[in-house]
């Protein structure tokens, strides 16, 4: 997957990213994420959500997680120049 970012615009592999994998809420969701999780690997969070349901799970607190990493990350790199 990293391949196809790098493939579209250099770099873009190396931006903090997440895995969403919605509609959850159909008969073949279970199946279908099975499969996708052997693709990319056991070592990936994979967040799932249905929007039908409106079932976020995890992903709103991760979201923050990651953008409040990232903003610490970008003051860091601010303050060393």
């Amino acid at each position: 997957m990293k391949k196809e970012l790098e493939l579209y615009k250099e770099g873009l592999s190396s931006r903090p990213a997440l895995i969403v994998a919605n509609k959850m809420d159909m008969p073949e969701a279970a199946e279908n994420l099975a499969e996708f999780k052997k693709i990319v690997g056991s070592d990936t969070r994979i967040f799932t959500l249905s929007a039908e349901n409106n079932e976020l799970g995890d992903l709103p607190d991760a979201l923050r997680e990651l953008v409040r990493n990232n903003l610490a990350e970008d003051v860091a790199a601010l303050r060393r120049l």
